[in-house]
């Protein structure tokens, strides 16, 4: 279905709850260029588990959401599909709570300020 029916649907599904995604900037992004088209703004707070999933893995060869997966014992099936990769990011997500808590990281404020950190470093780290 079409942006305009499949976003509103989805904002009233998700409220004002905070959205998880796997490299959220991308999913941002999306949804922002299909605002004006669906009528819904989302202004939810939201974590990137890729950023997050840097963090707690620093030294990974590959912070892919098939590499964090592997590495943290997912297994993904119907990837590169909606349903897939959301259930991979879950899962992935899951697991990486776990790993946050044994860090002593157990608030969305704490989990968004390393999420913004993170997100610096790499903008600062991609301009050298």
């Amino acid at each position: 279905p079409p942006a305009r029916i499949v976003l509103p649907q989805f904002k009233t599904f998700a409220g004002q709850s905070v959205l998880i995604a796997y490299n959220v900037a991308f999913d941002m992004k999306f949804l922002e260029l299909k605002q004006e088209q669906s009528g819904v703004v989302f202004d939810n707070p939201v974590l990137d588990a890729l950023l997050l999933a840097i963090y707690l893995h620093k030294d990974a060869p590959d912070h892919s959401l098939n590499g964090m997966a592997r590495a943290l014992g997912v297994e993904i099936e119907g990837r590169h599909t909606a349903l897939g990769d959301a259930m991979a990011t879950a899962a992935v997500w899951v697991r990486l709570l776990d790993l946050l808590e044994a860090q002593g990281i157990r608030t969305f404020g704490e989990a968004a300020r390393i999420s913004t950190r993170m997100m610096k470093e790499r903008q600062l780290s991609s301009k050298f």
